[in-house]
C-alpha cells in the first residue's frame, strides 16, 4: 500500500483491532510490525480470558471495562469475527482477594455484565465439573480466545482495507506538511494523514511518545497436560490465577507477574508459584511440574494509573518548555495549555485486560479519525484520554 490514509504501528492485540475499526469504515491502513508475525509477543498466548470487571458499585474503571467487556463480545458474536475460535463456555471467580469476598457476602446487585451472580461452593462445583470447595461468581457469557485467531479473523473480514508488514520495526515517526512520515529500519519510507502508534512499551523508543509513563511487567504462563480429574473442567476458573478448561488436552495456567524483571526465558520457580497458586485454590487438581508441557514469559505493558492510554497524544515536549519558563510553585495546570499532535494517537498500556480495551480502544480511535461521536463509548474514551498525564508529569517535575 503506497499511500495509506493510516499508519498503525504495531500488530498485537491493539494494532490490530485499531486497523480493523479503521478499515471497516473504508480507510487504507498499513500495519507495521516488528515481529515476524501478528500477535507474537504480549498478545502471543495460546489463550486471552474474556472475563467482566465484578462490582455493586458504579466507577469509572467499572465503566470502562464494563464497556470493553459488551464491546469485545459484540465483535466476538459478528460475522467479522466468525473464525475467532472463541470457547463461550463460562467462569466463575472464585472469592481471591478481600474484595470479592466482601462481594459475595453482600446483596447488592452485581454489575460487569448481565448475567453474573453468585453460587454456592456446590453449585460452583456442579457447572465447573471438578470440586471448587467454595463458593463463587458464575457469568455464563465469559470464556477464552486466542487472540492471534481473534485478530486474523477480524482483519480478514476487511481484505485488502489492510496491509501488513511484519518483521518490520519503525524507527522514527516525524511530520512533514500535512502528513506524517514513518520510517522503517529497512530504509523503507510511508506518508499518511493519521498515524496510530500502539506497540505497547516499545512506543517509549518513538521520540514523541518518549515521554509517557510506560512500564514492563514480565508475565509467565503454563500450559499443563490434563489429568482424569482435571479434564472434568467445563468453565473457566480465576482464583488470583486462572485455569482454562483443557483444549487438545492440555489447560492454560496463569499468570505470575514481576516488575523489574528483564528475564525472557520462563522461569522454574514462576513456574511453580503457578502450579502452588492452583492447588491452593483448586487442591483436588493437585498440579505438579509433571503435568507442565510447555511454559512461556511476554511483558504486559502498565501505565501511570494502570489505565489505558486511547486517544490523541499530547506534544509534550512543547508543553515541557513553555513550564520551564515559569518559576517553581507556578500553577502550571492553569498557566500551561494542553497542546497536542495533529493526527497522531496512541492506543497503549492495556497491562492483562487487553482483551477487553484493546478492541474498543481501537474503535474509539477510529472514531476519533473519522470524526464520530463517541456515543456511549464517551465516558471510557475520557477515562483513558492521555491529556490526563502531561500536567501531572509537569507538576511532579517542578
Amino acid at each position: 500500500m503506497t499511500h495509506p490514509d493510516v499508519i498503525v504501528i504495531g500488530g498485537g492485540l491493539a494494532g490490530a483491532s485499531t486497523a480493523f475499526a479503521i478499515a471497516q469504515r473504508g480507510g487504507n491502513v498499513l500495519l507495521v510490525e516488528s515481529a515476524p508475525g501478528l500477535c507474537e509477543r504480549a498478545s502471543g498466548n495460546r489463550f486471552g480470558l474474556l472475563t467482566p470487571y465484578i462490582a455493586t458499585r458504579s466507577s469509572p474503571l467499572e465503566r470502562l471495562y464494563s464497556a470493553g467487556y459488551s464491546w469485545t463480545q459484540s465483535l466476538l458474536k459478528s460475522s467479522f469475527a466468525i473464525n475467532s475460535g472463541f470457547i463461550g463456555c463460562g467462569a466463575i471467580q472464585l472469592p481471591s482477594t478481600k474484595r470479592f469476598a466482601t462481594l459475595l457476602q453482600e446483596e447488592l446487585p452485581l454489575i460487569g455484565a448481565s448475567d453474573i451472580r453468585r453460587a454456592s461452593a456446590r453449585e460452583c462445583s456442579d457447572i465447573s465439573g471438578i470440586s471448587c470447595g467454595q463458593g463463587g461468581f458464575v457469568i455464563p457469557s465469559a470464556g477464552f480466545v486466542s487472540p492471534v485467531s481473534f485478530m486474523k479473523s477480524l482483519l480478514l473480514s476487511v481484505g485488502e482495507k489492510v496491509s501488513v508488514r511484519c518483521a518490520t520495526a519503525v524507527t522514527s515517526i516525524e511530520r512533514e506538511d500535512s502528513h506524517w512520515s514513518v520510517t522503517c529500519s529497512d530504509n523503507s519510507k510511508f506518508y499518511a494523514t493519521s498515524v496510530v502508534v500502539c506497540g505497547a512499551f516499545e512506543s517509549n523508543n518513538l521520540a514523541p511518545c518518549s515521554w509517557l509513563p510506560l512500564e514492563p511487567i514480565r508475565g509467565q504462563t503454563v500450559c499443563a497436560r490434563s489429568s482424569d480429574c482435571s479434564s472434568s473442567l467445563r468453565t473457566v476458573l480465576c482464583f488470583g490465577g486462572y485455569l482454562t478448561p483443557a483444549v487438545d488436552g492440555e489447560h492454560l495456567l496463569g499468570a505470575h507477574y514481576r516488575h523489574d524483571d528483564e528475564n525472557q526465558e520462563p522461569s522454574d520457580g514462576d513456574t511453580d508459584e503457578i502450579l502452588k497458586a492452583a492447588s491452593r485454590a483448586l487442591p483436588s487438581l493437585a498440579f505438579s511440574r509433571s503435568h507442565v508441557a510447555s511454559a512461556r514469559v511476554c511483558f504486559r505493558t502498565s501505565t501511570i494509573d494502570r489505565v489505558p492510554y486511547i486517544g490523541s497524544l499530547p506534544n509534550f515536549g512543547e508543553m515541557k518548555r513553555e513550564a520551564e519558563t515559569y518559576r517553581s510553585g507556578t500553577n502550571i495546570r492553569e498557566k500551561v495549555r494542553l497542546r497536542q499532535y495533529q493526527e497522531l494517537y496512541v492506543n497503549v498500556g492495556h497491562g492483562s485486560r487487553g482483551l477487553l480495551t484493546c478492541p474498543l480502544g481501537g474503535e474509539i480511535i477510529a472514531r476519533l479519525i473519522h470524526n464520530e461521536p463517541l456515543d456511549s463509548l464517551q465516558a471510557a474514551a475520557t477515562l483513558c484520554e492521555p491529556a490526563r498525564v502531561p500536567h501531572r508529569l509537569l507538576t511532579t517535575h517542578m
